[in-house]
This record gives structure tokens, C-alpha cells and sequence, in this order.
């Protein structure tokens, strides 16, 4: 009898245990989001005056928002009109960048698939955007180092215009060659470029431009040897934001840069990130000090690098879920808190708000929203999952809040060709 008991306990026990797992990976494929919002191309408000700065950063709560493209390509606008002159840099691979910056466009009809390593850029939003960066004659740069692919392809497809077509150039994405035969490539390369500038085949932009990609091969092989990627990865993305600086100063004669990446990067505090994920318990999962590329940028620009990080109070978007997926999904969150209670009841629906004015409205800190490419359904009701506590005078200069930020329209069909 008192077997038969014990088994069904366990049985219960075991049940549950079931149930539970069922009722998790239900909630976790649940669209919670809701559906009540529509997009809207929203103007800067009217007290928004452009920075006095040569670098003024874009940073976005997300990377699956609609609205952060449209306010891009009106500051770029605004600082065209205001300067006479403007560079775009993205949130990109530096090679990627240099493709997308040639056919203004995030899927490659030659190569019949889409282009860049981020697929959250392939959307109606940044189509708009691009359009405008190729009627205005603007330069765009990448400025990511975690992959090089694009970046060899670039370098490959210049030196076979110019007849250098036999320097094995391929085998620097290898993942298995020596790294000094690696190196022997490189500096192959690079006397090949001394050859082609001294002979004046090609020009002294081209050469610091081929030269700068290079470079970027190189860092992303310190990058990928280990040791605080993140961290490194920030860094690089700071060295190569003050290249793109240096880059159209010397050759366009233009002071001036519109950067638009996620608000993790470009803020100027440090923080700490918190890597335990629900569905990714590991022996490295912990928690480790974040120094932002915005870190790094602010020492070494100071007043000449200004931040303007998005919030909002009802943010509807789009991520890649934890689990295995074909394509994007819907999320929603609402933001609750002094914040919220501050500028967020009245009219406009967009507000532009500097930190000083935060400050007097009783706003020291605030738990900035920071979603990155992946999120669950269960993060939806953690907000510790996807926030970080900012110091609101000292980690961002000014904060565009909106009542309601909308997902991306995806262009999916991209896939299909």
C-alpha cells in the first residue's frame, strides 16, 4: 500500500513537472504583444535644436523599432541644411557598410540575397533611409568588426579591378590557416596598395579607405581571439567611429556625423551586463563590466560627442525569439515609473528632453530600456531582463521619449528570392 502511494506521488510529481515545462514553452511562444498601435512618421519636435557637436549619436531601445530611421534622416537633413555637410555611420559591419554604401540597398541583386550581417536592417524603414543617403550624396560607413566576410570581398573585388587576382586573399576568412601565412597575405596586400599609390593608379582616398579595411580584418581577429569580446568589440567600433572622423575630414572636407546604433553603445557610462538568460545557463554565464563604445568616444571627443537615447512609454517591436525561428516576432513592453509620470502624460507624442531637464523634473536615475537582437515572452515580465539603471546627468545628454514605439515593417521577401 505504502508502495503504491510513493508511486503515485511521483507520478503526480512527475506530472507536474510536465505540465510545467508545457505551460513555460507555451507563455514563451505566446504572441503577448499587443497589436494596438500604428505607425507613424513623426516629426522632431519643435524645441529640438541641433547639438553643437561633430558626433551627435542615435541610440535605439531596441533594434526592431520603425520610428528611430524616420528621426535619422531628419536630423541628417537638419544637419546637411544647418553645415553644408554630413557622414552617415551605422551600426554595421565596416564591409558590409562599404556594399551597402555603393548600392544604397540591403539586398544585393547581383549576389541574389540580402546584404549586411544584421538582418534587423532589412526593412521598409531603412529602405527610406538609404533612399535618402543616395539622393543626398551621402557617404554611409559600417563600423562592427565581428565578421569579416564582406570586408575580404570588398579588398578582393579592388585589387581584381586593378589585376591582382592571384594573393590568396580568400584564405584570410579561413578560420583554419596559419596566422602568419594570414600575415604574409596582409602585408602582401599592403605593398601591393604602397605599389598602386606610388605608380598613381589609384588615389590617396582610395588607398586610406582599402588601407582602413585591412585594418578592420585585423581587429577582428584580436576580436575573435577572446578575452571580454564585448568590451573589445565597443572599442573597435569607437577606433573606427574617429577613422570615419579623420576619413571625411582629410577627403570631403566635412566636420560632421550622424550615428545611429543601439543605446547600449553609445551611452557613456559603463555598466554592468547580466549574461544569465533563462534558456542559457552556462559555466561562462556571469555578470561582467560593460565599457560602451559612447565611453570611449565621449573621452576622447568630449563636448564634440552628444547622445540622444530613445525611450518609451508603450514600445511594440520586433526580435528574433531564444528559440529555434524562421523570421522575427512581436513583442510588446509598457514602461511604469517616475519617468513615465513626469513627461509622459501630455502632448506631444514625441518630446525631446536633455538630461538637464530631466534633472529638474526630480529624474536622477531611470532604468533605460536596452533590448538587444533576441528576446522571450518571459523577459517581458522581468524588467531587470531588459533595462539598466542610468545616472541620467552623466550617461546620455539628452533622451527622445515617445508614447508609442512600433516594430518594423520586415522585408521578409528578401528571403524568398
Amino acid at each position: 500500500m505504502k508502495k503504491t502511494r510513493e508511486k503515485s506521488i511521483l507520478v503526480i510529481l512527475l506530472a507536474t513537472v510536465i505540465l510545467i515545462i508545457i505551460l513555460f514553452f507555451i507563455v514563451l511562444n505566446l504572441n503577448l504583444a499587443s497589436t494596438d498601435y500604428e505607425y507613424r512618421q513623426l516629426a522632431l519636435p519643435d524645441n529640438f535644436s541641433m547639438p553643437d557637436a561633430r558626433v551627435i549619436a542615435i541610440g535605439t531601445a531596441t533594434h526592431g523599432n520603425a520610428e528611430p530611421y524616420d528621426i535619422t534622416i531628419e536630423m541628417l537633413q537638419k544637419m546637411k541644411e544647418e553645415r553644408g555637410s554630413v557622414a552617415f555611420v551605422l551600426e554595421e559591419l565596416t564591409g558590409d557598410g562599404a556594399r551597402i554604401n555603393q548600392i544604397h540597398s540591403y539586398y544585393d541583386d547581383e549576389q541574389e540575397r540580402p546584404l549586411g550581417f544584421y538582418n534587423v536592417y532589412n526593412n521598409s524603414e531603412m529602405n527610406r533611409l538609404l533612399s535618402w543617403v543616395k539622393s543626398e550624396d551621402v557617404n554611409l560607413y559600417g563600423i562592427d568588426i565581428q565578421s569579416i566576410y564582406q570586408t575580404v570581398e570588398v579588398i578582393k573585388n579592388f585589387l581584381n579591378e586593378k589585376g591582382y587576382s592571384d594573393t590568396n586573399i580568400d584564405k584570410l576568412r579561413s578560420e583554419t590557416d596559419e596566422e602568419f601565412e594570414k600575415q604574409m597575405i596582409i602585408e602582401n596586400i599592403e605593398s601591393i596598395m604602397d605599389e598602386l599609390l606610388k605608380s598613381k593608379t589609384i588615389e590617396e582616398r582610395e588607398f586610406d579607405y582599402i588601407s582602413h579595411l585591412i585594418h578592420c580584418v585585423q581587429m577582428n581577429y584580436e576580436y575573435v581571439a577572446g578575452g571580454e569580446q564585448d568590451n573589445v568589440r565597443d572599442k573597435m567600433m569607437a577606433e573606427n567611429v574617429l577613422w570615419v572622423m579623420e576619413h571625411e575630414l582629410k577627403h570631403y572636407n566635412n566636420e560632421n556625423i550622424i550615428l545611429l546604433t543601439h543605446s547600449g553603445h553609445i551611452i557613456e557610462d559603463d555598466f554592468t551586463m547580466n549574461f544569465r538568460d533563462m534558456l542559457y545557463i552556462n559555466a561562462e554565464n556571469k555578470d561582467i563590466l560593460y565599457v560602451t563604445m559612447g565611453h570611449h568616444l565621449s573621452n576622447y571627443l568630449g563636448d564634440d560627442y552628444y547622445t540622444i537615447v530613445t525611450e518609451a512609454k508603450n514600445n511594440s517591436f520586433l526580435a528574433d525569439s531564444n528559440l529555434p525561428n524562421d523570421k522575427r516576432k512581436l513583442f510588446s513592453i509598457e514602461r511604469k515609473g517616475s519617468l513615465i509620470d513626469a513627461i509622459g502624460a501630455e502632448s506631444p507624442s514625441i518630446k525631446f528632453c536633455t538630461s538637464e531637464y530631466l534633472k529638474q523634473a526630480g529624474i536622477a536615475t531611470w532604468d533605460l530600456t536596452l533590448i538587444g537582437s533576441y528576446f522571450n515572452n518571459i523577459n517581458t515580465f522581468i524588467p531587470a531582463r531588459f533595462t539598466i539603471n542610468t545616472n541620467v546627468e552623466t550617461c546620455f545628454d539628452a533622451m527622445l521619449y515617445f508614447d508609442q514605439l512600433t516594430p518594423n515593417i520586415d522585408n521578409r521577401s528578401y528571403l524568398d528570392k
